[in-house]
């Protein structure tokens, strides 16, 4: 218990902790501590309070500054006119080009998709024999290491 702000005050207190703390008094496998570490916690807890007190002090909410006003409206007026410029912008494409844009996303797409079960088809079948296998495991490892050192976009220029 503590004086704060001329009154008492205590921590508030979890119930399912206090609940968790008497199951592990009542059983019989917990340690009980030595009579010598005991009193050694106890006065390093008692310092460490002291070192670093618990402030119960709440920050008065602040109001925004005139800045920051400012900056708020601004981007939310850049957003605007982005959204704005971009529907002028997309007005004016053909019924031709959006089957072409909504093409050309079906066959990204695809290909994503490819990719992914290529890479699936090899690699889950290849890290379940080397889990299994722990001769190869000690082989590969070294290796497998050696590419996971390499950063992902280092590979891009290969593709």
């Amino acid at each position: 218990m503590r004086t704060v702000f001329g009154s008492t005050w205590s921590p508030p207190v979890n119930p399912d902790l206090v609940g968790l703390r008497r199951i592990h008094d009542l059983s019989s496998d917990a340690p009980s501590p030595s009579p010598i570490i005991r009193p050694a916690t106890e006065a390093i807890d008692q310092r460490m309070k002291k070192l670093f007190p618990v402030r119960m002090e709440f920050a008065k909410p602040s109001h925004p500054s005139l800045v920051g006003k400012f900056a708020s409206g601004s981007l939310f007026a850049l957003i605007v006119v982005a959204v704005y410029e971009s529907v002028v912008f997309l007005a004016h494409v053909s019924f031709r080009t959006w089957g072409e844009i909504v093409l050309g996303l079906i066959v990204t797409f695809l290909r994503v998709i490819l990719t992914l079960a290529i890479a699936l088809a090899w690699t889950i079948p290849v890290g379940v024999l080397i889990g299994t296998n722990a001769k190869l495991a000690r082989m590969l490892q070294p290796l497998s290491q050696m590419a996971a050192s390499f950063p992902a976009t280092a590979l891009y220029p290969l593709s």
